[in-house]
């Protein structure tokens, strides 16, 4: 699953953060020095994952592509 998310991904940072695609309240950290994907790990409470913002963000409008 780390090639799937982390690879897929923009950049070549050590480590970053992607959206989990099965659920928005969550996100995967992705860590390229030792090619492991860590999590998923829950947003805060009231929050959902945000792409464009690579972040928890409060949600403007319902999570759609939760599973």
């Amino acid at each position: 699953m780390f090639y799937k998310l982390c690879l897929k991904n923009v950049g070549f940072k050590p480590t970053f953060f992607v959206g989990n695609p099965a659920n928005c309240y969550s996100f995967y950290r992705c860590d390229y020095s030792n090619q492991k994907l860590i999590g998923p790990t829950n947003c805060a409470p009231g929050t959902v994952w945000s792409p464009n913002k690579m972040l928890c963000d409060y949600a403007s409008e319902p999570c759609r592509h939760h599973k």
